[in-house]
């Protein structure tokens, strides 16, 4: 992927600067046919190219400033992974992924079987996600780096009990989570089967923690996700004024204390989902930048009942 990168950066930059008809290119589809006639030149130049992504004489991608200092020509990991995050979501607003993204069935996510090293100790069960259909939903709203991945399921409430305490330990380690549980609603027939994908480890911290890959979702009934996105609720008058305030809001991934965990708020103090320290009682409204409708349908605090906790895992 780096060399790709490298060397798509450093066409586009030639491109740019030593074709003619740049300048008057006004759609994608010229853009491209275009770039396709400039490199099929025969006056087109190679060793030029690989000159220009990787610098002269194995001396690399950078080069002096001042007193010594380097100027790096291409920038680093998460520079580049927060480019390609805009970039997605600005095509997702112009609804320009139509044309560039060709849509296939989504192969649903693994369910890894869990075993007991002690054959005297139950084995603990996944249920919220054997569903078939779960997973493929979960597939399809995780980023793309994950939609591969397989479920491990780390906690049950079945099987560790309810408690924050023991919730911590069990999924420290995994980077990337899925939280499952149900809504015990009395107006509905069956419970609602909703959820949380943490993009962080889940720890108690006394800071706001996570990124803009969080979201929120609702499995069962009606199926749909609700991500991040960058902006602010403008209805409120005093979350608009205080632009500190409303940033702060915005970005409310992850809260974890060692009362209740949460994923999004909002000006007057509720979250888009908020579990408490025993998993018994749950919050749910409408949150800044995830824009998601209640999780449950009747009523913003609701009981709980099965949670468990997936981390994913990748297939090679």
């Amino acid at each position: 992927l780096k060399v790709i990168y490298r060397f798509g950066i450093a066409l586009l930059d030639l491109f740019k600067n030593e074709s003619a008809v740049f300048q008057m290119i006004a759609r994608n589809d010229e853009f491209w046919a275009a770039l396709r006639i400039w490199t099929h030149d025969p006056r087109f130049n190679f060793e030029h190219l690989v000159s220009r992504a990787y610098g002269n004489h194995g001396r690399g991608p950078s080069r002096r400033f001042g007193r010594g200092r380097k100027i790096r020509r291409f920038p680093r990991r998460p520079v580049i992974s927060r480019i390609i995050k805009m970039e997605n979501a600005r095509l997702a607003e112009e609804g320009e992924f139509e044309e560039i993204v060709h849509k296939e069935p989504v192969k649903p996510l693994g369910l890894i079987e869990p075993v007991t090293k002690d054959p005297m100790h139950e084995k603990i069960k996944a249920i919220l996600a054997q569903p078939v259909e779960t997973r493929r939903y979960l597939a399809e709203w995780l980023p793309l780096s994950l939609s591969l991945s397989n479920m491990n399921l780390l906690y049950s409430t079945n099987h560790h009990g309810r408690l924050l305490e023991i919730f911590y330990p069990a999924v420290k380690r995994a980077k990337h989570t899925i939280v499952i549980f149900e809504i015990l609603d009395k107006s509905q027939a069956k419970p609602t089967i909703a959820g949380m994908y943490a993009s962080q480890a889940w720890r108690e911290s006394p800071r706001v923690y996570g990124d803009g890959e969080c979201m929120l979702f609702r499995l069962d009934p009606k199926p749909k996700c609700w991500k991040w996105r960058p902006r602010v609720n403008i209805d409120d008058a005093d979350f608009e004024e205080n632009s500190t305030k409303a940033i702060a809001i915005l970005e409310q991934f992850m809260v974890s204390t060692r009362n209740f965990i949460s994923m999004g708020g909002s000006p007057d103090g509720s979250s888009g989902l908020r579990l408490n320290e025993d998993f018994t009682k749950g919050e749910s409204s409408a949150a800044a930048g995830f824009d998601n409708e209640p999780l449950c349908s009747s009523d913003s605090v609701f009981d709980v009942g099965l949670v468990e906790v997936y981390g994913l895992v990748s297939p090679w």
